[in-house]
């Protein structure tokens, strides 16, 4: 509020100018005000022609009965003072003010500098009221300077995803503009938010592998540590949870989960689960695992697709307690994470000449079914030519050569007899017991992925 004490005024008492301020009869008086939070006292010097000379803390200044009365005071009170706060030469977070200048406001200009960044050595203009608290919009990524903050110079590996080889000079790598981007693989385009990309790295819609740049992460810093792990485990097919990591070390089983930001706050993505159902989910996916024979159960926070974030979490977990980390590539693991596609890489093997699901699963690390669709892919974009009777030939041999291994039937630790193949062992005891085994089954119990079938423990002859 800025008013001026009635109590201090002199009105008019009669004639045609009653219930007016009398200014003749204010000269030589205190008259206190108030504007916005400062309290004040001012001095009447003189009144001549419509003009008041006022004295406030030994300054003496001029203004018209009108401003005086609606105690328009900024400028006595310094608030909107001409003068400029800074000098030339002086240093304002980081930025050296050149020289002083008027800058438009709405309709009319208020004060303002021109300044030179010393971080940078951009040179801009900014108003008074923003020169202390607002850095260089170089240095905060508001303004794009070609050579310091653009894409091309920031994150050179987000270039070729880009469809408008110019947006890569006029945008920064966290800006929320939304532009057309385009695969390096298949050439699918998509638009996004260019921070989605900088943050997540750019997903393919069409022949994406699925894996999350923190799994990426994770598996260059496992294959550097020569220890052979699983992508989405499955513990049981009578309850379906898929793990990010499973492996298997010094005789322990280890399962690592990748948490994204959707396991620590609510996000806007319509996608994921609510915050509480997320937790929920998480705490019934660890409670499986343990029941289920996990020895080691790690949660990563991974919310931030950054080197150094996913770094601190490994650090501070157990993982770095069991496997030797100690000499582990950081750049190389984030290298991997950026640039990494497990279905390229998948492509890459059978267009050079590995025809054979099982070796490509063997070095990837894939499970057959993921290899599979993989190649399904790359046919249909062609990329690479496939044949289903190959896989279907591969699988046919596979299954003879399982079932054609000598196998040994067990009945209370006893051996009973053993038999040339599985077909064999369940013609024979169909045909002198009347006992109908399932070869699959059998084939389970062989391969430790059940314990007995039909009260029998069977067991291939090594």
């Amino acid at each position: 509020m800025r008013e001026l004490l009635k109590e201090d005024l002199l009105f008019f008492s009669c004639g045609p100018n009653i219930g007016r301020i009398d200014w003749n009869s204010m000269v030589g008086k205190n008259v206190r005000f108030k504007y916005d939070d400062v309290f004040g006292v001012v001095y009447i010097k003189s009144y001549i022609n419509k003009i008041i000379t006022v004295l406030y803390n030994c300054e003496t200044y001029n203004m018209d009965v009108s401003q005086f009365r609606q105690c328009r005071f900024g400028s006595m009170l310094d608030i909107w003072s001409k003068k400029y706060k800074f000098n030339i030469g002086d240093v304002i977070n980081n930025k050296i003010i050149l020289n002083h200048i008027r800058m438009s406001q709405g309709e009319s200009t208020t004060k303002g500098y021109e300044y030179k960044c010393l971080v940078d050595g951009y040179v801009g203009n900014m108003i008074e009221s923003s020169i202390q608290n607002h850095g260089c919009p170089i240095c905060s990524n508001t303004k794009v300077k070609i050579g310091i903050n653009d894409i091309g110079t920031t994150h050179p590996h987000l270039m070729k995803f880009f469809k408008n080889k110019d947006d890569i000079l006029k945008y920064t790598a966290h800006s929320g503009k939304e532009v057309l981007f385009i695969c390096d693989i298949c050439n699918t385009t998509k638009k996004s938010k260019i921070y989605n990309i900088t943050n997540n790295g750019f997903k393919c819609m069409v022949c994406g592998d699925g894996s999350s740049y923190s799994e990426r992460f994770l598996y260059s810093l496992l294959n550097q540590c020569n220890i052979e792990f699983v992508h989405e485990k499955i513990l049981s097919k009578d309850f379906i949870r898929r793990y990010d990591i499973y492996f298997e070390y010094n005789n322990k089983k280890y399962i690592i989960e990748t948490h994204g930001m959707q396991h620590y706050e609510q996000t806007s993505n319509k996608n994921f689960t609510k915050i509480n159902d997320q937790k929920n989910i998480d705490v019934s996916k660890r409670l499986f695992a343990i029941n289920n024979g996990i020895d080691f159960y790690i949660e990563l926070d991974c919310r931030y697709s950054q080197k150094e974030w996913i770094k601190k979490s490994i650090l501070n977990s157990d993982l770095c307690n069991v496997i030797p980390i100690e000499n582990v590539d950081w750049e190389m693991c984030e290298k991997d994470a950026e640039n990494q596609s497990k279905i390229k890489e998948v492509w890459d093997l059978w267009n050079g000449g590995i025809k054979s699901i099982v070796s490509i699963s063997k070095l990837t690390k894939l499970s057959r079914s993921t290899i599979w669709k993989y190649i399904n892919i790359g046919d249909k974009l062609g990329i690479c030519d496939y044949d289903k009777t190959i896989a279907l030939k591969e699988a046919a041999e596979r299954t003879r050569k399982i079932r054609s291994k000598e196998v040994s039937i067990f009945k209370d630790g006893e051996c009973l007899a053993t038999y040339p193949s599985i077909e064999s062992l369940c013609r024979s005891f169909d045909i002198e017991y009347g006992i109908k085994f399932s070869s699959s089954k059998i084939s389970r119990v062989c391969n430790n992925k059940q314990k007995t079938h039909k009260g029998y423990h069977f067991q291939f002859k090594i």
